[in-house]
């Protein structure tokens, strides 16, 4: 009996210093920054789901892509064919890169190989313009705007309100205001200043702030840019919908970019 009681310890013993095996970790399906967006079907496309930068990407960041050699600085002087030099002069002062206190706001003055290259340095891609839309409308909801249906307001994005029509005009450049409400930004804003104008998803900046070079090509010369910026002065031109073309050489204020990526899959 005593060799019996004296058996039994050993064995409770390893049963307490057995490891536990701590229970895996969750495969988070989007890096941090980015949000999922799950897929569908858009214009008889097929839309895969795909992670979506929040936000547009910041000078912080592209400068980030440059000092790794990346990707080439961007332009501190507007390059838009049709403009006159006052103009260029002007605009260029818009032109973030290099400017005070602008760490925060939207990279822009970038090429659309620029814009490639950002997206390739962290192992994503620029949306094509479906995808692009897909997520600015709410997916299968088709909201006129990112919000929703209510039309642009200072507390939705940055638009061309009465304070960038004034800017504007002081450098001989003439703007009509897309609300006669001061949005208080004259040029661009530091990135998710607008909450109330998130998509369905949560992505921000979708209408406004700086629209953003997509995969796509023009009909005929160029990429179509999404997502309206700062100067524009009419609501139509932020809809989930509406689309500009810019060449691809073009540097100007109002561009920038966001990245997308594929969903991470949990591996067997």
């Amino acid at each position: 009996m005593a060799l019996s009681a004296c058996g039994s310890k050993p064995s409770r013993v390893l049963e307490a210093m057995t490891p536990v095996a701590e229970p895996a970790k969750p495969v988070l399906p989007c890096k941090e920054g980015a949000v999922l967006v799950q897929g569908g079907e858009l214009n008889g496309k097929g839309i895969e789901s795909l992670c979506v930068d929040k936000l547009e990407v910041t000078v912080e960041q592209f400068n980030e892509c440059v000092a790794a050699e990346g990707c080439a600085r961007a332009s501190t002087e507007v390059e838009l064919e049709g403009l006159q030099l006052r103009e260029t002069a002007f605009l260029s002062s818009y032109c973030n890169t290099q400017r005070t206190g602008r760490q925060r706001h939207p990279i822009n003055c970038v090429s659309l190989l620029q814009a490639e290259s950002y997206c390739r340095f962290r192992e994503a891609r620029l949306p094509s313009e479906e995808e692009w839309e897909w997520a600015a409308r709410g997916r299968e909801e088709g909201r006129a705007f990112p919000w929703g249906a209510e039309p642009p307001s200072t507390k939705r994005g940055n638009l061309c309100g009465a304070e960038c029509s004034t800017a504007f005009a002081q450098g001989g450049v003439r703007r009509s205001p897309a609300y006669d409400e001061d949005d208080g930004f004259p040029g661009t804003a530091e990135v998710g200043n607008f909450a109330l104008g998130a998509s369905r998803d949560g992505v921000l900046d979708l209408a406004g702030n700086v629209a953003e070079w997509t995969s796509t090509k023009a009909e005929f010369d160029g990429n179509i840019v999404r997502g309206g910026s700062f100067s524009q002065s009419e609501s139509e031109s932020v809809r989930s919908d509406a689309r500009a073309t810019f060449t691809a050489t073009a540097r100007t204020p109002s561009v920038g970019l966001r990245c997308v990526a594929p969903v991470a899959r949990p591996v067997k």
